[in-house]
């Protein structure tokens, strides 16, 4: 759905990307609202790299929920890695959420 107006519109991480990469490809998407699969186009490793980083995500939502336990990979070494270097940064003491929304604001 395209936005109203231009105050309607925040930049993610991925807003932002996509707009440093190409402005066209930024207003279809967060101007006009189109959308495509986002696998057109991308490489095996980017979709490796893509699964991952997902992975990581629901491992980290999973340490930080009090209700799942800890989540062991013997398997994956690399996100056994990360997880430990998020423990180590962020321990799971009084956190509401996995992730957090930060947004900035300027007319």
């Amino acid at each position: 759905m395209p936005l109203s107006t231009l105050n309607d519109l925040y930049f993610s991480q991925s807003a932002l990307a996509i707009f440093n990469k190409c402005r066209r490809r930024f207003k279809y998407r967060y101007l006009d609202g189109l959308y495509w699969p986002a696998e057109w186009g991308m490489n095996e490793e980017v979709k490796k790299d893509l699964k991952q980083g997902k992975l990581f995500h629901l491992l980290a939502e999973r340490y930080y929920s009090e209700t799942m336990g800890e989540t062991v990979l013997n398997s994956n070494q690399l996100l056994q890695s990360w997880l430990n270097r998020l423990k180590s940064f962020a321990a799971a003491k009084n956190v509401v959420s996995a992730e957090q929304e930060l947004r900035f604001q300027k007319e």
